[in-house]
Order: structure tokens, then sequence, then C-alpha cells
């Protein structure tokens, strides 16, 4: 009897597993929330062009699959005024892994930056849905994405320098080891609130600080167990639900993507639920759950520092985003400082702005005017 009352409410969970993870299938084939405002911002002013890049993914370790082949995308914007910066060089704007990535978040600094730009996001989030294997789902992959897009770019506009690469959040730290790397793909780098751990290995490094190291290491097999179970067909798209939930996307973008509660309306939320819900789950489920992270310690942070700033470099934070974020970096901006009273220290800057993690949302025009200073100096 036991084992009949046990086998039926497997039979029952999986049903319902399926049948939820059906529904989130389906709407997340049924959303489109990139393009609507990707048109919307073309008009008389603003010209519109769609860059498809083919590329093709590296071989990583432990992956015995062949390469996955699929396009990335630029949308290119061009008013026709060309200053200085835009007659020698192209600024590109970088969207990064997260649970609701979109290049749209750009569009509204943007234009306070430069008159010819392009915005896109890191394989596989956003507009940039490639087909990539959950084991695919690192920044091996994701940096050689970025680099074969600035590669593609240089290429388009041979006449034109290396691009300005303004990349937010992991993105800014794929990009500051691949300037490392190879810093002629870049003629300069802006790090909008750069992080290199997600939302969860976050968690887990609070914990070990507040209740130690056995208390984070349970932490952290729940992380591993959750990035296999959300790997489960229909399973995980089952539990996307409860992530994109209006209860869970306000309190994240409360507790740390704005700073301004006024931000936060209910037609923000929901244009976040939509972020969420829209594309496949698995990407969304690696950042959750750590894979995308760069790097997993500020020892592995300073190494990145380490190596040096091989392109001019501006590094700014949101004051108001969470403090570990904000401690993850005092060496990356300390070494900006001392770089700024070295001969070679004009390359690299660092400065605080008002705002979270998405500060440049929140202060385009400030966060804009910023970058555009920076940009232009090395133009």
């Amino acid at each position: 009897m036991f084992r009949l009352v046990v086998g039926a409410g497997a039979v029952g969970l999986g049903a319902a597993a399926y049948i939820q993870g059906s529904q989130a299938r389906d709407l997340s084939r049924a959303l489109d929330v990139h393009e609507p405002l990707l048109a919307a911002f073309a008009n008389d002013e603003w010209k519109r062009t769609t860059l498809s890049l083919p590329w093709s993914t590296p071989r990583t370790v432990g992956d015995s699959a062949t390469h996955v082949f699929g396009d990335l995308t630029v949308d290119c914007y061009d008013n026709g005024i060309k200053h200085d910066l835009d007659k020698k060089s192209f600024t590109l704007f970088v969207a990064p892994p997260s649970f609701v990535s979109t290049r749209t978040m750009f569009l509204p600094m943007a234009p306070y930056v430069a008159n010819h730009f392009g915005v896109t996001e890191i394989a596989g989030y956003g507009v940039n849905q490639a087909p990539l294997r959950s084991g695919q789902l690192t920044p091996e992959v994701f940096e050689s994405g970025l680099e074969a897009t600035l590669k593609a770019l240089i290429k388009h506009s041979p006449e034109k320098e290396a691009p300005v690469v303004v990349a937010a959040g992991h993105a800014a730290v794929y990009a500051l080891r691949l300037a490392q790397r190879q810093p002629e793909l870049f003629k300069s780098l802006i790090m909008l609130n750069p992080t290199y751990r997600g939302p969860l290995a976050t968690a887990e490094y609070n914990i070990r600080e507040e209740h130690g190291s056995f208390a984070a290491a349970t932490m952290a097999v729940g992380r591993r167990l959750l990035w296999q179970l959300l790997r489960v067909p229909y399973v995980g798209e089952a539990l996307s639900l409860k992530f994109a939930s209006e209860e869970s996307i306000t309190q994240q973008l409360r507790s740390h993507v704005y700073a301004d509660e006024a931000t936060i309306t209910p037609e923000m939320v929901a244009h976040h639920q939509g972020l969420a819900q829209a594309g496949a789950f698995a990407p969304k489920a690696a950042f959750l759950t750590g894979q995308t992270d760069p790097l997993d310690s500020r020892e592995a942070m300073d190494e990145v520092i380490a190596g040096g700033f091989k392109v001019p470099t501006m590094v700014l934070m949101g004051v108001s985003a969470p403090e570990t974020n904000k401690a993850d970096l005092t060496n990356l901006e300390s070494k900006t400082e001392e770089r700024a009273l070295t001969g070679e220290g004009e390359r690299c800057i660092a400065a605080h702005t008002p705002g979270a993690l998405r500060s440049f949302e929140e202060y385009p025009m400030l966060v804009g005017n910023l970058v555009r200073s920076h940009a232009q100096l090395y133009c």
C-alpha cells in the first residue's frame, strides 16, 4: 500500500511538472519582448540595421559534442551625426548573462555616448539565442562569442579603429580578460557595474562570512543539485515559473537591480517578467546557479587584476549596489587608482555613480556622459 501511495504521488508530481513545464515552454516561444523595443527605438532620427555574425563554439573541457553553429547579432543605430568618436570607432554595448538579459537595457543610455552604436548580448542570452548545450554555458564559450563579434565588427568596418566596448555585469569581466589576451580588438573598455558571481554564488559567499564554512558547503551542495534539477526536461521549465513570478521579480529588482523605488513600477515588473519567461531556460538556470561566473573568489579576481590593463579602461559602480558586489571590486578600483598615479595611469579610471547594478538605466544621461568622456579621450 505504501509503495502504491508513493508511486501515485510520484506520477502525480511528474504529471504536474510536465504540464507546468509544457506551459512554460509554450510561453517562452510565444513571447518576444526584445524586438518591439528595438523596433520602437528606430525612427526618423535613428536608423537601424542588424548585423548577423556566423559563429561556432569552441570545444570545451569535457565536452565531447561537436561544435554548435549559430548566428550572433548586433543591432546598430545611426543618427547620421559624426563626431570624432563616431568617425574613428564604433561603440558596442554588451549585455551580460542574466535571468532578464536584454540588449535593450542600453537604449536609454547609448545616445548619450555615441551617434553610431550597436547593442548585443553574450551568446545564449536575449536575442542571441544560440542553441548552446548545458556544458557550453561557460565563460570560455562566452568569451569566444565576444571575440568573434569584435573581429566581425572590425572586418565589417576596416576603415575604423577597433570598437569601444561598454560591457555590464559578468560581460565586463569576460571583456577584461579578452582585452588582456587580445588588446587589438579594443579601442577602450568601459566596465559597468562588473560582477563575477551570480545570485546563488553570492549568497553562498555571504553565508560563509556570516555562518562559517560548513553552512556555505551545504549551500554549495544545494547549488550543484539545483543545477542538475533545473536541467531535467520540463522540471526545470516548471520551476522557472516560480523564479519568474511577480513576487520574485519584484524582490530581485529591489534587492540589487535598482536603487530608486520609484523605478520599480508595475510596468517595469511586467517587463522583467516577460524577459524572465522568454527564451531558453537553461542559460538562465546556468546564471542562477553560477555556471556562467567568470571567477569564483576575490583571489581569482586579484590574479586577473595582476594581468594589468592592456587598453584604456573605465570602471563604474553604482553606490547602492550590494555591499558584497562593491567589496568584490575594491582591489580592481585600487588598481585603477594606482595606475592613475603612474606614467601610464591616465589610461584607467574608476568612479562611483548613483544607482545600483543597473545604474545606467536609472541615470542614463549621467552614466552615458561619463562613458562618452572617457571614450573621447582615446579617440
